[in-house]
C-alpha cells in the first residue's frame, strides 16, 4: 500500500518537473512541463527544512522547458525542490553528492 501511495505522488510531480541528474554533484536540471503561461518560482530547502536558495525563474511559457542550475555549493545531503506556479505547488526531493 506504501508503494502504490509514492507512486501516484511522483506520477503527479512528474507530469509537472522531473529532476536529473539525481543525485547530482555539479549541476541539477529540471525539466519543466508546463500546460499553460504562468509565473514559476522555484525554492529549495535542506533535509531541516531551511530554505536554502529561491529564485524566480520568470514568465515560462507552455510547453516543455529545460532549466539547469548549480549545486556545486550546496553541502552533500538530501533537498526538496519546490515549485511555485499559478497551479499551485509541487515538491520533489533531490541529493547532492560530492
Amino acid at each position: 500500500p506504501a508503494a502504490s501511495v509514492t507512486g501516484i505522488e511522483e506520477d503527479e510531480a512528474k507530469s509537472s518537473f522531473s529532476l536529473y541528474p539525481n543525485p547530482a554533484k555539479e549541476n541539477l536540471n529540471i525539466n519543466l512541463n508546463m500546460e499553460q503561461v504562468s509565473e514559476v518560482t522555484m525554492n529549495i530547502f535542506n533535509v531541516n527544512g531551511a530554505l536554502v536558495r529561491t529564485q524566480t525563474l520568470g514568465n515560462i511559457t507552455a510547453g516543455k522547458r529545460l532549466v539547469t542550475i548549480s549545486t556545486s555549493e550546496f553541502p552533500a545531503g538530501i533537498y526538496n525542490l519546490n515549485l511555485v506556479n499559478s497551479a499551485g505547488a509541487t515538491n520533489k526531493n533531490f541529493v547532492v553528492v560530492k
